[in-house]
């Protein structure tokens, strides 16, 4: 009996772990996204319908890695969100991405240190153009990758999620060279030792 409990155990513990591995971290731009949710919570948490304007410096193309994510999780949450300010009758929220910075740093042979930083300023206004609020906000994340996960999260749409990463350590940049001498040198070395033993041989 307690064979099988411990079987069951290991079996749904393995899943859980391979689920984990298969879903894997955010990537940056997905981390972004998460951090102006949190951000603009307070903005939005008053309205039903809003219309939606961001600028900054993510503006033309990259600005869409928050836009739309921004938007299809308001719109999940029940939320009714123009994209054409010009266009509708509904209070305006517009928002400046002030920062958004992704910073590695090595920890340890494989591993790296992330940290996901943004800073914004909203403003909501009425349909009559009156400010309601304004307001400016930081926000960060910090969470640990392997050096394989750091290479698979940028987003070619803006090189902000393309940080560079780490330098691998000084010893393993000295070691890496010396090994592949060694490694062609005894290489040479068998090759032209077993081509001399046939030749003996024969």
């Amino acid at each position: 009996m307690r064979t099988c409990l411990l079987l069951i155990c290991l079996v749904l513990f393995s899943a859980l772990q391979a689920k984990a591995q298969a879903s894997g971290p955010e990537s940056h731009a997905e981390t972004l996204a998460e951090l102006g949710y949190a951000c603009l919570a307070e903005a939005v948490s008053a309205q039903d319908a809003f219309r939606f304007q961001a600028q900054g410096m993510l503006a033309g193309n990259g600005i869409d890695l928050l836009s739309s994510p921004l938007a299809a999780r308001w719109t999940r949450d029940g939320k009714t969100v123009y994209r054409m300010p010009s266009e509708q009758d509904a209070p305006l929220l517009v928002v400046t991405i002030d920062r958004a910075d992704i910073d590695m740093a090595r920890n340890g042979r494989r591993h790296i240190d992330r940290t996901v930083a943004l800073d914004l300023t909203w403003w909501l206004s009425a349909e009559d153009g009156a400010l309601i609020d304004t307001q400016s906000c930081s926000k960060s994340r910090d969470d640990g990758l392997t050096r394989e996960q750091a290479r698979s999260l940028a987003d070619p749409r803006s090189p902000v999620t393309n940080p560079d990463l780490p330098p691998r350590s000084r010893f393993k940049q000295a070691l890496e060279p010396v090994v592949l001498i060694g490694a062609t040198a005894v290489g040479t070395y068998l090759l032209f030792n077993l081509r001399s033993r046939r030749a003996d041989n024969g």
